[in-house]
């Protein structure tokens, strides 16, 4: 079975991450910030890293080089969320 961290300040994208992943047979951990994802990625060592690049706590590229590859924890990779709103007038 597959281990997957998202990590995500938005609880909706979270939840509906968690819920389908958990459908498809993986085992999703879940965090809302830098300092909780750093303790669960440590303790489970998730295979694959679900990160949302534009948290208010931090900088997403920033946890990738500073944090999960010293780690080791990117061994299998980081998929990066990125949202992007568009305001049309």
């Amino acid at each position: 079975m597959t281990t997957v961290l998202v990590v995500d300040d938005e609880p909706q994208i979270v939840r509906a991450l968690r819920i389908d992943l958990s459908a498809r047979g993986h085992e999703a951990f879940t965090a809302h910030d830098r300092r909780t994802a750093l303790e669960v990625a440590a303790a489970g060592k998730p295979d694959v890293v679900v990160l949302d690049l534009g948290m208010p706590d931090i900088d997403g590229v920033d946890v990738i080089k500073d944090d999960l590859v010293p780690l080791a924890l990117t061994a299998s990779g980081v998929v990066a969320l990125v949202g992007i709103v568009l305001l049309y007038r």
